[in-house]
């Protein structure tokens, strides 16, 4: 009796181990895609792009609203030519998932983007080197969606 409990805690056990270690490379590698679209959003000036990939909760560290952020995206977006954004040193972690079996991921990259306005280039975030920026997602049903920021 105790043998067959051990056998079937050891094979639950190796069957979880294997699932994490299928699971998690495919949700780093989704919400990295996911960072990499986001990215060509807000370089081709695709407002809607971008806002598909804006929790309607989210909040940051300054206190913005997503409301808030939509207008200075909207706004941001009329003064410019064009953008140029760059990333460097992306680290993703897959956090969790709940009950709900919502996944819960975070990152952190370094981040600059320059624009063009009146035909002058200028670094609009970041500075020599690239911004510290840290990002919260959740998984929503068709992409992840970002909920909360540190910059």
């Amino acid at each position: 009796m105790i043998l067959k409990k051990q056998i079937v805690i050891l094979v639950v056990a190796i069957v979880s181990i294997f699932l994490i270690i299928k699971f998690i490379p495919d949700e780093k590698k989704r919400l990295a895609n996911d960072i990499r679209i986001l990215k060509k959003a807000v370089e081709n000036e695709d407002r809607n792009g971008v806002l598909k990939y804006l929790d309607t909760q989210y909040k940051d560290r300054n206190n913005l609203t997503c409301e808030e952020l939509k207008e200075i995206i909207k706004n941001f977006f009329k003064e410019v030519d064009s953008i140029k954004v760059t990333i460097a040193d992306l680290k993703i972690k897959i956090d969790s998932v709940n009950t709900a079996k919502t996944v819960f991921a975070s990152c952190s990259l370094g981040l600059r983007v320059f624009a063009k306005y009146e035909r002058e280039r200028v670094l609009v975030f970041g500075s020599i080197k690239p911004a510290s920026v840290r990002a919260w997602f959740k998984k929503g049903e068709a992409n992840y969606k970002l909920y909360y920021a540190e910059y």
